[in-house]
């Protein structure tokens, strides 16, 4: 696994291939937030998280996802509804 090896331009690369050939693949730009997270990359790893909740809204995990880049971004508030709307 190139993620868990931190061969994060690698696994970038292969995700994005991936997003090529199966662009409403919503797993895949999940998987892209994370790596752009892992490498502290964190407004980039917003967006994808955002983009993922645009494909899939029922999927709470990148409502998460999305309020941890917010919070590292000082975007707290938006951060904090982000996280309300997952508990209720």
């Amino acid at each position: 696994d190139l993620m868990l090896a931190n061969r994060y331009s690698e696994a970038a690369s292969a995700v994005d291939a991936a997003l090529e050939m199966f662009p409403t693949a919503t797993v895949l730009y999940q998987l892209r937030a994370e790596l752009f997270g892992a490498q502290r990359r964190f407004e980039t790893a917003a967006d994808y998280s955002l983009k993922t909740i645009q494909l899939w809204p029922g999927w709470l995990k990148p409502y998460y996802s999305r309020a941890l880049y917010l919070m590292e971004l000082d975007r707290f508030g938006e951060a904090d509804q982000l996280l309300r709307k997952i508990l209720v």
